[in-house]
């Protein structure tokens, strides 16, 4: 059968959307878009088997974060604002890539300062049971809620199937940092 028009345009914009990262959201969730709530508990996973270490960095690069540091807000190719993550993980076994859920939250008030960025991701390294995956850019639509303050990275890694999950965070300050585009090709 020979592709129609708008098949052919549903293919190019899906490719397009999946080759810059464009966030998804869990469609089979009620709750609405996926973030990260304060305290929210998930299901026992066994704590001396599952870690996340977060992190920054481009694709390809890795840089941990610890509380207290300072990160930057860059502007990306489509002209949004984004703090870069990178994660590691152990711990969270799946046959199909994992779910990533990633949330900015502003410390002084718990105000959800990112886009929803929830999105099913196989790591880009695996090595003596640690995942990793870099270069991950969840929205900040409204740049003066997060410079000059205080925020929260959180993480999550679920299996396939949403059954096991870990979460981390790290309080950081937030400054703009340089145009995280560079040319092509």
């Amino acid at each position: 059968m020979k592709p129609t028009r708008s098949s052919r345009r549903f293919t190019v914009v899906f490719l397009c959307c999946t080759a810059c990262g464009a966030p998804a959201t869990n469609a089979n969730s009620d709750a609405g878009p996926d973030t990260i709530a304060p305290g929210e508990a998930g299901p026992v996973v066994d704590a001396a088997a599952a870690h996340i270490e977060i992190g920054t960095g481009d694709p390809g690069s890795f840089r941990t974060v610890t509380d207290g540091q300072q990160v930057l807000l860059q502007r990306g190719c489509q002209g949004a604002q984004h703090i870069f993550f990178a994660l590691r993980w152990s711990g969270i076994a799946s046959a199909e890539p994992p779910w990533i859920t990633l949330t900015v939250v502003r410390d002084e008030d718990e105000m959800v300062v990112s886009s929803p960025y929830s999105l099913r991701l196989a790591p880009m390294t695996i090595r003596d049971g640690l995942a990793e995956i870099t270069g991950l850019t969840p929205v900040i639509e409204e740049p003066r809620l997060v410079v000059g303050q205080r925020v929260r990275m959180r993480a999550r890694v679920e299996d396939s199937t949403r059954s096991t999950r870990v979460d981390s965070e790290r309080r950081v300050d937030v400054q703009w940092g340089p145009d995280s585009c560079r040319p092509h090709g």
